[in-house]
């Protein structure tokens, strides 16, 4: 029992304990089911932590090999089925998580590569998912993956011509930026939507602190000591229900102070010890989850566990070489 394992399995069980103890006051029946989100994550971190360890080689090379074709069979998805959304949605049920689903696999491609630098299939594939990104137009996944962008040039993943080529290309495309173009054009797709989507941050109703409840663990302190749990939300605003818009600020507010104590030093053992880069490339995947309840999403979990076994699999892979 790793100190990782028992620290996380003491977040997963604190959560069913909070969630009962404010179920007992608001028999809410969302109360019941959020603890499953964590401890069926959670378990998929030990499974895949334990699974990675004992098959390391084996695992590498199928997910390496396969990561780029699921990449492009997404894509495929979003060009060829038709939907009601005017933002791309691909295989997902809305924007944000295909946003985040395309951040989290090219920080997974980053993770999974065999040489100490990206090869150009790897960096083709990264290439396809920010114009995932593009389609999705979420704005906090835009920002993110331009800032995963600007970490991963100035990594040491990347060769020195790649990075060259890539500074270029980007500098190339600043021009197209301030440019108009018909509805449809690969223009319009890939550039001029997304600049005009960051362009109106700030101006949309849930935009606002307060439309997305940033403001409710200030508003009642005691819930953010104890833990308010995740349901019964009219006990705050009565006349809009709505949960936290944000993962970072629902594990604080409805687990109080003790529960993200226990969230931080996981996240503390995960990242302990590893590559400047590979911290700092994490950070774009937690800024996601400022806006949004990323930690429910599976895909973090895996995520979390490739990152927690990354120096065990350098080390398998150099000695296979």
């Amino acid at each position: 029992m790793r100190p990782v394992f028992l620290i996380g399995l003491c977040f997963a069980f604190y959560t069913i304990i909070v969630n009962l103890l404010n179920y007992s006051f608001y028999p809410h029946n969302r109360f019941l089911l959020s603890s499953f989100y964590y401890i069926y994550n959670f378990g998929i971190f030990i499974y895949l932590v334990l699974l990675f360890e004992k098959y390391t080689l084996r695992l590498k090379d199928i997910l390496s090999f396969l990561l780029p074709w699921i990449v492009l069979a997404e894509v495929a998805w979003a060009v060829l089925v038709p939907q009601d959304h005017w933002r791309e949605i691909g295989s997902f049920n809305n924007p944000n998580q295909l946003a985040y689903w395309a951040l989290i696999t090219s920080f997974m491609i980053v993770l999974l590569r065999k040489k100490p630098q990206l090869n150009l299939w790897e960096i083709g594939a990264i290439g396809v998912l920010a114009s995932l990104q593009a389609m999705a137009l979420s704005k906090v996944g835009i920002i993110s993956f331009s800032v995963f962008l600007i970490i991963l040039i100035c990594s040491p993943v990347l060769k020195s011509a790649h990075k060259y080529a890539l500074l270029v290309l980007i500098f190339l495309a600043m021009p197209f930026l301030f440019l108009k173009s018909d509805e449809g054009t690969v223009l319009k797709t890939f550039i001029e939507a997304p600049v005009e989507r960051i362009k109106n941050i700030g101006q949309e109703p849930d935009d606002s602190a307060e439309a997305r409840g940033y403001n409710r663990p200030f508003e009642f302190p005691i819930y953010t000591l104890l833990g308010a749990g995740e349901g019964a939300y009219d006990r705050f605003e009565p006349n809009n229900s709505y949960e936290l818009h944000s993962g970072i600020f629902t594990i604080l507010f409805s687990y109080g102070i003790f529960g993200f104590g226990l969230f931080a030093a996981f996240m503390f053992f995960v990242f302990k010890k590893k590559p400047w880069h590979i911290i700092l490339l994490a950070m774009p995947v937690f800024m996601i989850g400022l806006t949004g309840q990323s930690f429910r999403f599976t895909h973090f979990w895996v995520l979390m566990a490739l990152i927690y076994t990354y120096y065990q699999s350098r080390a398998a892979i150099k000695l296979q070489k």
